[in-house]
């Protein structure tokens, strides 16, 4: 075989893996998705559960580009060497409480990865975020006068702005008729006044609005 012939024939085995994929793995190229790194990571002490365990949770931000992405959550009690958390990868929410023998007291690191279910790839770590073990996080702040009669109806938590920190949306209780029950938990769904508009209002983590 000279070695003109041999170079085309690697160029054509070259081509036809671009076009049909890898037959090994049986995934094609346009099978194959790029996992994006989990952003918005927030960790919080969650206090001490009934069984004793103390409580450390742990949420991110969903891919929407990627319906396969799953997630696996790593720790470390030195902020260095970490270990996956998770057995399996989380494939039903984007949060993680973890009740693996923490410490009252102790901080402990976390990231989060993203898989791909169907191909097995995982992404790079996201930022590592860290919590010390304890009582429930508490944010005080000043609702402010966004209906005749303000009443919160739900307030839910996350890092909305990227920093590493809890924010807050907070929804006033006179929801629109036009919010689907589909979205709401069942005590929300039972006292709701479905009437006039709906008010959403942002918190940072220092309280402004």
């Amino acid at each position: 075989m000279n070695k003109t012939f041999a170079a085309c024939l690697a160029l054509c085995m070259l081509f036809l893996g671009l076009v049909f994929g890898d037959e090994t793995t049986g995934i094609s190229t346009e099978e194959q998705v790029s996992l994006r790194v989990p952003t918005h990571l927030l960790a919080l002490p969650q206090g001490q559960a009934v069984d004793g365990n103390w409580n450390i949770y742990i949420s991110w931000r969903l891919d929407r580009n990627n319906a396969k992405a799953e997630y696996h959550v790593y720790r470390s009690t030195d902020g260095t060497n970490f270990s996956r958390l998770t057995s399996k990868p989380v494939t039903d929410s984007t949060n993680f409480v973890d009740s693996n023998d923490v410490q009252y007291e102790r901080t402990y690191s976390y990231y989060v990865t993203a898989t791909d279910s169907k191909t097995g790839l995982e992404s790079a770590p996201s930022v590592t975020v860290t919590a010390t073990a304890g009582p429930k996080t508490n944010i005080f702040m000043k609702l402010p006068q966004i209906a005749p009669n303000p009443a919160v109806g739900r307030i839910k938590g996350g890092d909305i702005d990227g920093d590493g920190q809890l924010d807050m949306m907070v929804l006033n209780m006179r929801l629109a008729e036009w919010i689907s029950p589909d979205i709401l938990d069942d005590d929300e769904a039972d006292n709701i006044e479905a009437r006039g508009k709906a008010h959403v209002t942002i918190f940072y983590n220092d309280g402004t609005q």
